[in-house]
């Protein structure tokens, strides 16, 4: 009897055992995923982008052949060092050994040079492709390879950081792969890989087992599309996501007393600046229309009370964080001046469009509105035409947008050459004033992008800003600051240029 009795309670304590190792087997097995709340679909999934729905993904799937960090610096990715050569006429890479694209193909220096090739094609129709245009290479050996200029001259001193977006492909696969395939089913070296895009849902990553850095400790990354930012928040909320950006100012306090959330701030390398069309008109040689938008809109109205005090109004499209930014006065919000200035130009009441996006930026719909609203007060005919993201990326790629014009740029590279670059060179893609550019300023880009002395480097970047506050390029500028709702099981940095990456060591 006794025995029988201690044989039952051996076998109920083997069953309990069991259960409780089938439970954490089971815990054990599950695979974990990060799941990011964002308010845009991308386009495509082609490297070399300029939109941020995109980079969010393709950067965790790409690489570069120099990374940079949360702070900007740059640090080792693909290339394991770099040194400039040749009295400052080649950057010569020296790649990383041992290194396989998703698909098992080896990376080696010949990837590099069609990924210049194909970057450089008009056809393909990459958004960065301005960054490399005028480089040509030569393959020192098979994990070596030289980038110079095509005229002789000098190098850019950043061209490491420069090109973070001109991100390595495999020329055996894209070679016979079409571009519209491509631009669905990405192939890189990153640290995730592709697996599927279900269209107005969702696109999910899963670890790649054999990355060179060690395998990610996620095993899978989903970012699921959401427009509305309070159906996001209210996800983030319940659980069904863990992480989201922009957070509204309204609901911060009440996230940060929740005890399964967190919120987690960046100083942003970004700057949103309303552009106005030099090359075309009623902008384009009148220096007095531009003044009047400039006095006639209320920079500190936006930043305080449409974002809640999370932005800092600027006057030039350099942000502080970035190396060479000129501390300037923005212009003067006074509604009677920008009156007299509109007098002067001569404006005779024919409707001006200002384009505006729905959701690419935060708040857009908002600030546009003012801005709309504004500019009706000083006398000005205005038309506000919204735009979706795709249509608004499509018209600003194309050279179509509205005299009008809000636009983000962010330095990533942490030096401010860049958004120069971007936005007023007249070589860049992006530049909407005129062929030659505002007079006085490709000179100055042009230097900061040769001269390795950072003296003279700082000096050109200054004298570019001042001379585009003058022109009256950009009448309003602010840098807003990156903040994100997370779970607090979730251990991820944030990044100074707001793309959301996701590194090996990220964890949930």
């Amino acid at each position: 009897m006794k025995g029988q009795t201690i044989r039952k309670l051996f076998f109920s304590i083997l069953c309990v055992i069991s259960v409780i190792s089938l439970s954490s087997m089971e815990a054990f097995s599950q695979p974990k995923t990060l799941i990011v709340g964002s308010g845009m679909e991308p386009l495509d999934l082609l490297p070399a982008s300029s939109s941020i729905a995109t980079m969010d993904r393709t950067y965790n799937i790409y690489e570069p052949l120099v990374w940079l960090n949360t702070d900007a610096k740059p640090v080792p990715s693909l290339a394991t060092k770099w040194e400039v050569t040749d009295g400052n006429k080649k950057w010569r890479f020296h790649l990383r050994k041992g290194v396989l694209f998703h698909n098992g193909e080896k990376f080696t220096a010949e990837d590099v040079a069609f990924t210049i090739d194909f970057t450089k094609n008009p056809e393909n129709k990459l958004a960065r492709r301005g960054r490399v245009v005028g480089y040509t290479y030569k393959i020192v050996d098979e994990y070596t390879i030289d980038v110079f200029r095509e005229d002789g001259k000098p190098v850019d001193p950043i061209l490491p950081a420069f090109w973070l977006p001109i991100q390595m492909l495999s020329k055996s696969t894209v070679a016979k792969t079409p571009l519209s395939k491509l631009s669905r089913e990405p192939i890189g070296t990153g640290p995730f890989q592709f697996v599927e895009w279900k269209d107005g849902e969702q696109i999910t990553l899963k670890a790649n087992d054999k990355y060179w850095g060690g395998k990610p400790k996620l095993d899978r990354v989903v970012f699921k599309t959401i427009p509305e930012m309070a159906t996001r928040v209210i996800a983030l909320r319940a659980g069904n996501v863990d992480l989201i950006s922009d957070i509204p100012p309204e609901e911060i306090k009440s996230i940060e007393a929740d005890p399964n959330l967190k919120i987690l701030t960046k100083p942003s390398l970004a700057n949103l600046h309303l552009t106005l069309r030099t090359d075309i008109p009623p902008f384009k040689d009148n220096i007095n229309f531009r003044k009047a938008i400039a006095h006639a809109v209320n920079v500190e109205e936006i930043c305080k009370n449409i974002l809640g005090g999370y932005a800092t109004p600027v006057a030039s499209i350099v942000p502080p964080l970035a190396f060479g930014y000129k501390d300037i006065k923005p212009y003067k919000y006074d509604p009677k001046l920008a009156k007299e200035y509109l007098k002067k130009s001569g404006y005779k009441g024919e409707e001006i469009n200002i384009q505006s996006t729905v959701g690419r930026y935060y708040k857009d719909i908002e600030i546009n509105t003012a801005i709309d609203s504004w500019l009706k007060a000083i006398g000005m005919k205005t038309n506000l035409k919204m735009y979706d993201s795709p249509t608004w990326i499509n018209l600003f790629n194309t050279k179509k947008i509205d005299p009008i014009c809000l636009i983000l740029w962010t330095a990533r590279s942490g030096d401010g050459v860049e958004n120069l670059f971007n936005a007023v060179h007249s070589s860049s893609d992006s530049c909407f004033h005129g062929p030659k550019g505002v007079p006085g300023v490709d000179e100055l880009i042009d230097i900061a992008r040769s001269n390795f002395d950072p003296k003279v480097r700082k000096e050109a970047i200054e004298k570019a800003q001042a001379i585009l506050y003058d022109y009256v390029a950009f009448p309003m500028t602010y840098v807003p600051s990156n903040v994100y709702g997370v779970r607090k099981n979730i251990k991820w940095s944030p990044r100074a240029d707001a793309t959301i990456c996701i590194s090996p060591e990220d964890d949930k």
